[in-house]
C-alpha cells in the first residue's frame, strides 16, 4: 500500500477483551503514516525536529507519539523510559511556545504546533 493511500482499508477492527481493537501491525502502519505526515507539512527545521521527537516510527503504545506513551505510563504506572515522558512533554510544550510565538514560523506550522501543544496538554492533564 502506498502511503498516501487510503488507509481505511488497513484498518480492519478486531474484537478483542470485548470491545474493538486494531492489530498491532495496522496501529503501527498508522503510527508511522501519522509520522510523516506531520513531518512532510512542516517547513522549520527546529519544528521538523521537535515534532520528530515527539513521535516515534518504533513505538510500543498508542499512536506512536510521546503523549500516548505518557497517557500508557499515567493509566499502568509502567514507565517506558527510565524516567517517564512526562518531563519531555513539559520541556517540547515550552519549546513548542516559543516556535509559536516566533515571527518567523509559517502559518501551516503555527497550525501544527497548536494541534500539538493542545495533544501535549491533555496529556499532561490526564486527557
Amino acid at each position: 500500500m502506498a502511503l498516501g493511500a487510503d488507509l481505511t482499508c488497513a484498518v480492519v477492527p478486531v474484537l478483542a477483551g470485548g470491545g474493538l481493537a486494531v492489530r498491532a501491525s495496522e496501529k503501527a502502519l498508522i503510527s508511522v503514516y501519522k509520522r510523516i505526515k506531520l513531518l512532510e507539512n512542516i517547513s522549520n527545521p527546529a519544528l521538523r525536529k521537535a515534532i520528530d521527537k515527539l513521535y516515534k516510527v518504533n513505538a510500543r503504545v498508542g499512536d506512536g507519539s510521546s503523549m500516548d506513551a505518557y497517557r500508557y505510563e499515567k493509566a499502568t504506572g509502567i514507565l517506558l523510559l527510565k524516567t517517564g515522558h512526562g518531563q519531555k512533554l513539559i520541556d517540547s510544550r515550552t519549546h513548542l511556545q516559543r516556535l509559536f510565538h516566533n515571527p518567523n514560523i509559517a502559518p501551516q506550522d503555527k497550525v501544527i504546533i497548536r494541534n500539538v501543544l493542545i495533544n501535549i496538554q491533555n496529556a499532561l492533564s490526564g486527557l
